[in-house]
């Protein structure tokens, strides 16, 4: 291995990720959506700066994430899907969520000196909405895999426990008529399920309940409790007794 050339990949390697994260704020992937554009284009579109544009576009294009034909910028067909905020398989959530995350990450050698995580305690409501639609993102798919893999035919009711966007219990509501979900979260993250349960038109079997899952009830008459992306977040104790709680319920 040609370590300096290594080395100077992965210190390097911020910069491509930030070209993405960063730029998915601006409008200038929907700025192409419609088709190839000039950065003149694009930054009118827009409300950007015009040089500035062309610079990062064809940045953009040296990272593989658009393609140029003279003066044009296009959008390659494959990443559409996931680099649009309307795409079938959208990541613009979770790459806005990054955003915030890089400002944690940099504080890494402080958390080293501490052993205190890099907590976030002024997140707006724009980072906690990327978070939450984050979560939609990438548990789209892993959904839809529990749901082919797990048997509910015999449930009645399903607790998805800190569901965020409810993104399990309207998978698991397609795949099972039968079933009814209720998704407990935060306010916060409930105000966002209860936008995608009625974009689905699934308000009458997938309801949701706010409240804080260390110290609320979760009720009862449950058949199944779903819990995903929580469990890492959290101690053994608290594992524990969440899953002593989940059980009760």
């Amino acid at each position: 291995m040609d370590w300096g050339q290594r080395i100077d990949q992965v210190t390097a390697g911020y910069r491509d990720a930030a070209l993405v994260i960063f730029v998915v704020k601006t409008g200038i992937f929907e700025g192409l959506a419609a088709g190839p554009r000039t950065p003149r284009e694009v930054a009118a579109d827009r409300g950007l700066d015009t040089r500035a544009t062309d610079v990062v576009m064809a940045a953009l294009c040296a990272a593989g994430m658009l393609e140029q034909d003279g003066e044009r910028f296009a959008l390659p067909e494959g990443a559409r899907p996931y680099l649009l905020r309307d795409g079938s398989e959208t990541r613009a959530s979770i790459i806005g969520h990054n955003k915030a995350l890089i400002r944690r990450w940099a504080r890494l050698d402080e958390v080293l000196k501490t052993g205190k995580p890099a907590l976030q305690e002024d997140r707006t409501d724009e980072e906690m909405r990327d978070f939450i639609l984050g979560m939609e993102n990438v548990s789209r798919r892993s959904s839809e895999e529990v749901a082919g893999m797990v048997d509910l035919s015999g449930c009645r009711r399903l607790l998805d426990l800190g569901g965020g966007p409810g993104t399990a219990a309207l998978t698991f509501a397609r795949a099972n008529p039968a079933l009814e979900c209720v998704v407990f979260d935060l306010p916060g993250p409930v105000g966002i399920a209860d936008e995608q349960i009625a974009c689905a038109g699934l308000a009458d079997r997938v309801s949701t309940v706010a409240g804080d899952f260390h110290a609320d009830s979760f009720g009862d008459g449950f058949d199944v409790v779903y819990i995903a992306n929580i469990l890492h977040m959290l101690g053994p104790e608290e594992c524990v007794a969440l899953l002593k709680k989940a059980g009760a319920a």
